[in-house]
């Protein structure tokens, strides 16, 4: 290995373990180090981003997910709400794969958070 890249190699394992280093210490303040998952958006709060439901995608996903747990089969949960406007990030219609990734994402944020209340049904939240 010539001088050079041995250089370059050191710099970018520098730059990896720099960027390692911010993400972990912003995960530690518990502040979002990434994109939002479908039916979220980060809100800055207290000078720091952290997930908020997204008053546009969150019914939907909600919705998405209640219908899953009543018995509905991916391929029909992607049309039916394919047919509602619900669309990935990119504007196209959610695929089977990709509507398992958003629920089950979702359904473990969800469960976290209307599971520490006092309800045995999950709550279904409406877009008013």
């Amino acid at each position: 290995m010539t001088e050079q890249s041995q250089a370059m190699t050191e710099y970018f394992q520098f730059l990896s373990a720099k960027g390692k280093h911010a993400r972990q210490a912003k995960k530690e303040q518990g502040e979002a180090t990434s994109k939002p998952p479908f039916g979220f958006r980060n809100v800055r709060a207290d000078g720091k981003l952290r997930l908020s439901p997204d008053p546009v995608t969150f019914p939907q996903a909600m919705m998405a997910l209640q219908m899953r747990r009543d018995g509905s089969t991916l391929r029909e949960i992607c049309t039916f709400m394919g047919k509602r406007g619900m669309v990935s990030r990119n504007g196209k219609m959610i695929r089977e794969n990709g509507m398992h990734k958003i629920l089950k994402t979702f359904s473990r944020i969800v469960d976290t958070v209307l599971g520490d209340q006092d309800s045995s049904e999950p709550q279904v939240v409406t877009g008013e």
